[in-house]
């Protein structure tokens, strides 16, 4: 399991599904993607793929699809924002192998619901995302937001769920 391992291991294997993946531009050149970012799952854990490794993976990392990989690197997940609880990062090298398998069953799309009572009462890790389920109550005006590194503009919404204890929480999407 992924939450076993640590960065002193230099070989293993796992077999994990990838749930979500997003490209990060490069600071220096925005049209130039920096790294390929990902989530895999058999427990979550975080996972990078650098611009100089892509050509090699590229074409076997997609979303909801089935890995058995053998060899990345294991790093100190130190991203402001963790989309998982999990402190370590995998880390795709020259070196590692990546095999299309089955399915080994699961969620394939990796919620990681949380308890409104939990975000409300602030105990929850809020550099962590979560997942909710509720009833869309209010929507706000949209914003456009500059992203200084990227160069591009993105929009951001906020919107109320509320729950049937008639609690309420603010998201932005």
């Amino acid at each position: 399991m992924l939450r076993a391992v640590d960065a002193f291991q230099e070989n293993f294997t796992v077999k994990v599904r990838v749930i979500r993946i997003w490209d990060h531009p490069d600071k220096r050149n925005p049209k130039d993607i920096y790294s390929m970012d990902m989530i895999l799952i058999d427990e979550e854990m975080e996972a990078v793929c650098f611009k100089r490794f892509l050509a090699q993976f590229q074409a076997s990392l997609v979303e909801k699809q089935c890995l058995i990989v053998t060899n990345p690197t294991i790093g100190f997940n130190n991203s402001t924002y963790k989309y998982v609880q999990n402190q370590n990062k995998i880390c795709f090298q020259s070196t590692t192998q990546v095999t299309e398998c089955q399915d080994f069953g699961g969620s394939p799309y990796g919620f990681d619901f949380a308890n409104f009572g939990d975000i409300l009462n602030h105990a929850i890790n809020e550099s962590v995302t979560v997942d909710v389920i509720g009833y869309l109550t209010r929507s706000f005006p949209k914003e456009v937001i500059r992203n200084k590194f990227a160069g591009k503009e993105s929009v951001k919404v906020t919107i109320e769920i509320s729950y049937l204890e008639n609690w309420k929480v603010y998201v932005t999407l």
